[in-house]
Protein backbone atom coordinates (compact mmCIF):
# COMPACT_ATOMS: atom_id res chain seq x y z
CA UNK A 1 0.00 0.00 0.00
CA UNK A 2 1.28 3.44 -0.93
CA UNK A 3 0.02 6.54 0.86
CA UNK A 4 0.82 9.96 -0.58
CA UNK A 5 1.02 12.55 2.20
CA UNK A 6 0.30 15.80 0.39
CA UNK A 7 2.06 18.16 2.79
CA UNK A 8 -0.24 17.43 5.71
CA UNK A 9 0.45 18.98 9.09
CA UNK A 10 -1.19 16.22 11.12
CA UNK A 11 0.06 12.69 11.83
CA UNK A 12 -1.19 11.15 8.57
CA UNK A 13 2.24 9.97 7.44
CA UNK A 14 3.21 8.53 10.83
CA UNK A 15 -0.11 6.69 11.22
CA UNK A 16 0.13 5.27 7.69
CA UNK A 17 3.69 4.06 8.31
CA UNK A 18 2.65 2.55 11.62
CA UNK A 19 -0.07 0.63 9.76
CA UNK A 20 2.54 -0.73 7.32
CA UNK A 21 2.06 1.56 4.33
CA UNK A 22 4.85 2.92 2.20
CA UNK A 23 4.52 6.68 2.57
CA UNK A 24 5.49 9.16 -0.11
CA UNK A 25 5.82 12.59 1.51
CA UNK A 26 5.35 15.78 -0.43
CA UNK A 27 6.91 18.83 1.21
CA UNK A 28 4.11 21.10 0.09
CA UNK A 29 0.52 20.58 -0.96
CA UNK A 30 0.37 19.84 -4.70
CA UNK A 31 -3.29 18.86 -4.83
CA UNK A 32 -4.80 15.45 -5.27
CA UNK A 33 -3.43 14.92 -8.78
CA UNK A 34 0.08 15.90 -7.75
CA UNK A 35 -0.04 13.57 -4.77
CA UNK A 36 -1.30 10.68 -6.88
CA UNK A 37 1.28 11.31 -9.61
CA UNK A 38 4.06 11.29 -7.02
CA UNK A 39 2.67 8.22 -5.25
CA UNK A 40 2.43 6.37 -8.58
CA UNK A 41 6.20 6.50 -8.83
CA UNK A 42 6.31 4.04 -5.92
CA UNK A 43 3.62 1.71 -7.33
CA UNK A 44 4.87 -1.53 -8.89
CA UNK A 45 1.53 -3.33 -9.24
CA UNK A 46 -0.42 -3.59 -12.52
CA UNK A 47 -3.58 -2.17 -10.92
CA UNK A 48 -4.12 0.81 -8.67
CA UNK A 49 -6.96 1.51 -6.27
CA UNK A 50 -7.59 5.16 -5.39
CA UNK A 51 -9.35 5.77 -2.08
CA UNK A 52 -10.05 8.99 -0.24
CA UNK A 53 -8.69 9.10 3.31
CA UNK A 54 -11.96 10.11 4.96
CA UNK A 55 -13.90 6.86 4.48
CA UNK A 56 -15.58 4.93 7.27
CA UNK A 57 -16.77 1.34 7.14
CA UNK A 58 -14.40 0.32 4.35
CA UNK A 59 -14.32 -3.47 4.07
CA UNK A 60 -12.37 -5.90 1.86
CA UNK A 61 -15.46 -6.61 -0.24
CA UNK A 62 -15.60 -2.92 -1.23
CA UNK A 63 -12.04 -3.16 -2.54
CA UNK A 64 -12.75 -6.42 -4.37
CA UNK A 65 -15.90 -4.95 -5.95
CA UNK A 66 -13.84 -2.07 -7.36
CA UNK A 67 -10.84 -4.13 -8.47
CA UNK A 68 -12.44 -7.29 -9.87
CA UNK A 69 -13.97 -5.89 -13.12
CA UNK A 70 -10.67 -4.18 -13.98
CA UNK A 71 -8.60 -7.25 -13.11
CA UNK A 72 -10.84 -9.45 -15.28
CA UNK A 73 -10.54 -7.02 -18.21
CA UNK A 74 -14.25 -6.17 -18.09
CA UNK A 75 -13.70 -2.49 -17.34
CA UNK A 76 -11.04 0.13 -17.95
CA UNK A 77 -12.01 1.86 -14.72
CA UNK A 78 -14.51 1.31 -11.94
CA UNK A 79 -15.99 4.01 -9.74
CA UNK A 80 -17.21 3.39 -6.19
CA UNK A 81 -20.46 5.05 -5.17
CA UNK A 82 -21.48 5.73 -1.56
CA UNK A 83 -24.70 4.44 -0.08
CA UNK A 84 -26.10 4.57 3.44
CA UNK A 85 -24.30 7.71 4.57
CA UNK A 86 -25.49 11.25 5.09
CA UNK A 87 -28.40 12.27 2.91
CA UNK A 88 -26.32 14.94 1.16
CA UNK A 89 -23.53 12.47 0.33
CA UNK A 90 -25.94 9.82 -0.92
CA UNK A 91 -27.78 12.37 -3.08
CA UNK A 92 -24.52 13.73 -4.51
CA UNK A 93 -23.38 10.19 -5.39
CA UNK A 94 -26.66 9.50 -7.19
CA UNK A 95 -26.53 12.78 -9.14
CA UNK A 96 -22.80 12.93 -9.84
CA UNK A 97 -21.22 9.47 -9.44
CA UNK A 98 -18.40 10.58 -11.75
CA UNK A 99 -17.10 12.77 -8.89
CA UNK A 100 -16.35 9.81 -6.64
CA UNK A 101 -12.70 9.53 -5.59
CA UNK A 102 -12.92 5.76 -5.18
CA UNK A 103 -11.62 4.20 -8.39
CA UNK A 104 -9.73 1.22 -9.71
CA UNK A 105 -7.78 1.14 -12.97
CA UNK A 106 -4.55 -0.07 -14.49
CA UNK A 107 -1.48 1.70 -13.12
CA UNK A 108 -0.22 2.46 -16.63
CA UNK A 109 -3.61 3.87 -17.62
CA UNK A 110 -3.45 6.28 -14.69
CA UNK A 111 0.13 7.25 -15.53
CA UNK A 112 -0.98 8.08 -19.08
CA UNK A 113 -3.63 10.63 -18.06
CA UNK A 114 -2.55 14.02 -19.46
CA UNK A 115 -2.49 16.72 -16.79
CA UNK A 116 -2.60 14.28 -13.85
CA UNK A 117 0.14 15.99 -11.81
CA UNK A 118 -1.51 19.40 -12.12
CA UNK A 119 -5.04 18.31 -11.19
CA UNK A 120 -6.38 19.55 -7.89
CA UNK A 121 -10.09 19.44 -7.06
CA UNK A 122 -10.89 18.50 -10.65
CA UNK A 123 -9.04 15.16 -10.62
CA UNK A 124 -12.19 13.03 -10.76
CA UNK A 125 -13.52 15.01 -13.72
CA UNK A 126 -10.16 14.66 -15.45
CA UNK A 127 -10.17 10.87 -14.95
CA UNK A 128 -13.77 10.52 -16.12
CA UNK A 129 -13.21 12.67 -19.22
CA UNK A 130 -10.03 10.77 -20.06
CA UNK A 131 -11.78 7.41 -19.75
CA UNK A 132 -14.75 8.53 -21.85
CA UNK A 133 -12.51 10.03 -24.55
CA UNK A 134 -10.35 6.92 -24.68
CA UNK A 135 -13.37 4.64 -24.92
CA UNK A 136 -15.26 6.80 -27.41
CA UNK A 137 -12.81 5.79 -30.12
CA UNK A 138 -13.10 2.14 -29.09
CA UNK A 139 -16.88 1.81 -29.25
CA UNK A 140 -17.89 -1.16 -31.36
CA UNK A 141 -19.83 -0.75 -34.57
CA UNK A 142 -23.49 -1.79 -34.31
CA UNK A 143 -22.63 -5.24 -35.74
CA UNK A 144 -19.98 -5.95 -33.07
CA UNK A 145 -21.16 -7.31 -29.79
CA UNK A 146 -24.17 -9.08 -31.25
CA UNK A 147 -24.69 -12.66 -30.10
CA UNK A 148 -22.69 -14.96 -32.37
CA UNK A 149 -20.25 -12.24 -33.48
CA UNK A 150 -16.60 -13.00 -32.91
CA UNK A 151 -15.67 -9.33 -32.76
CA UNK A 152 -16.72 -8.63 -29.19
CA UNK A 153 -19.29 -9.19 -26.51
CA UNK A 154 -22.20 -7.15 -25.27
CA UNK A 155 -21.80 -5.43 -21.92
CA UNK A 156 -24.07 -5.58 -18.92
CA UNK A 157 -25.80 -2.26 -19.53
CA UNK A 158 -28.08 -2.11 -22.60
CA UNK A 159 -25.44 -3.56 -24.92
CA UNK A 160 -22.72 -1.06 -24.10
CA UNK A 161 -19.23 -2.52 -24.05
CA UNK A 162 -18.30 -3.44 -20.46
CA UNK A 163 -15.66 -0.69 -20.05
CA UNK A 164 -18.19 2.02 -20.90
CA UNK A 165 -20.89 0.51 -18.73
CA UNK A 166 -18.58 0.46 -15.72
CA UNK A 167 -17.23 3.94 -16.32
CA UNK A 168 -20.76 5.32 -16.55
CA UNK A 169 -21.89 3.64 -13.33
CA UNK A 170 -23.47 0.36 -14.39
CA UNK A 171 -26.29 -0.61 -12.00
CA UNK A 172 -25.11 -4.23 -12.24
CA UNK A 173 -22.04 -3.37 -10.15
CA UNK A 174 -22.15 -4.65 -6.57
CA UNK A 175 -23.56 -2.11 -4.11
CA UNK A 176 -21.19 -0.20 -1.88
CA UNK A 177 -23.51 -0.34 1.14
CA UNK A 178 -21.98 0.66 4.43
CA UNK A 179 -19.23 2.78 2.95
CA UNK A 180 -19.50 6.27 4.39
CA UNK A 181 -17.59 9.51 4.17
CA UNK A 182 -16.74 11.21 7.43
CA UNK A 183 -18.35 14.54 8.15
CA UNK A 184 -15.08 16.32 8.89
CA UNK A 185 -12.45 17.24 6.34
CA UNK A 186 -9.66 15.57 8.31
CA UNK A 187 -8.74 12.01 7.53
CA UNK A 188 -10.08 9.25 9.74
CA UNK A 189 -8.55 5.79 9.66
CA UNK A 190 -10.81 3.04 8.38
CA UNK A 191 -11.56 0.51 11.08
Amino acid sequence: MVVADDGSLDRTAQEAERAGAQVVRLGENRGKGGAIAEGLKAVATPLVLLLDADLLGLRPEHLHALLAPVARGEAEMTVGVFQGGRLSTDLAMRLTPFLSGQRALASEALRSVPGLAGARYDLELLLTRHAKAKLAGALPSPSRGEPGDEGGKAGPSQGLPPPVAHVLGDPALPPQGGLKRTSSTQASPAR
